[in-house]
């Protein structure tokens, strides 16, 4: 009797042993087809509409059979910036050609930003389809060194802060990849995001001056460039981000803290690109890398659905059909698809 209730013990935790190993083999299964799936579209990206992969690979190209150190000290290196994407660059160039060195290096990025998906978010495929189809073609296929310190931008948007310098690693981080990591210290204000805001207005307005006035900060003049009129308040995009922005505030109390980083992080983009009306650069690069803010806003916590999270969700797949709609016609007006 013993020995049958035994058997019959084991050959249920067999059943469920298996059944465990088999779930877990299709879940891997399926991420590592979706990753495979995204680096297809990567690819595919990046040899129809990408522009700044042409002057990645004509700096790769000029630089691939120098030493490092010196070729980033060359002025031409050193105007364009930060040394970590760079460095990947340089580093695979050793191994691969110029070209196929700027894909694996995007693909790096875009493997980094599933691994963060998959490790935080819930509905983490829904999340990373949404992400290859609204901010792939404009980062990881382009602004390849915006696209690095992003993947610093989402930890600091999922993780809780173990202590007061968390935020500031991430961003010293970041900003070894792109300058725009420095967005990350803006979430020090969270629990006073009113003060923060207001210290985001004079500290724009004050870096206005510093970049103008001082040569220190000469580097940054790129992005100081006056051009009036090319900053839409009616633009569809800055309309939805507003919105979304809008719907956080109104429940701000019963967020989540991931998802009062992400809405604070939103609104910053709506701030900026209100304050940059006349330096279109500025606004519509801020605007774009804040949109990240609706991560953690959809996908972070599960929640009940709710008429903000209508809002939220339709903000979302405004965006998706939005880029996939321009990506379709840049590549139609290439290739002559359709």
């Amino acid at each position: 009797m013993y020995s049958e209730i035994t058997k019959n013990f084991d050959d249920i935790i067999d059943r469920a042993t298996v059944r465990y190993i088999s779930q877990l083999f299709i879940r891997y299964f399926l991420r590592l087809l979706l990753l495979f799936a995204s680096a297809i579209i990567l690819y595919i990206l990046v040899i129809s509409t990408s522009n700044d992969a042409v002057q990645y690979i004509q700096l790769i190209k000029n630089y691939s059979d120098k030493d490092f150190l010196r070729s980033f000290i060359n002025m031409q290196f050193q105007n364009r910036g930060e040394p970590g994407t760079y460095f990947l660059l340089w580093l695979v160039t050793l191994y691969y050609r110029a070209d196929l060195a700027f894909y694996l290096v995007s693909l790096l990025s875009l493997s980094i930003k599933n691994y963060i998906f998959f490790r935080y978010l819930h509905y983490a495929s829904l999340a990373f389809i949404g992400y290859v189809l609204i901010f792939v073609h404009i980062l990881d296929a382009n602004q390849l060194r915006e696209a690095f310190a992003v993947c610093f931008v989402f930890y600091a948007l999922f993780i809780e802060p173990k202590n007061k310098y968390t935020y500031l690693l991430l961003a010293g981080a970041g900003i070894i990849f792109h300058y725009s990591a420095l967005l990350i210290l803006s979430l020090y204000f969270i629990r006073a995001p009113i003060i923060g805001l207001i210290s985001m207005i004079v500290f724009v307005l004050m870096g206005d001056i510093l970049v103008t006035y001082n040569d220190f900060f000469s580097f940054a003049s790129i992005w100081t460039g006056k051009v009036k009129g090319q900053v839409n308040l009616t633009s569809s995009l800055f309309i939805v981000q507003t919105t979304i922005s809008i719907a956080a505030i109104s429940v701000w109390k019963i967020l989540t803290p991931a998802q009062k980083r992400g809405a604070y992080f939103n609104t910053i983009g709506v701030l900026i690109y209100l304050l940059f009306t006349d330096y279109p650069i500025i606004a519509h690069r801020v605007r774009e890398l804040t949109q990240l803010g609706i991560f953690p806003l959809l996908f972070f916590d599960k929640q009940k659905l709710t008429y903000v999270r209508i809002i939220w969700g339709g903000g979302f797949l405004y965006y998706i059909i939005y880029n996939l709609y321009w990506i379709i016609e840049e590549i139609n007006s290439k290739y002559n698809v359709f």
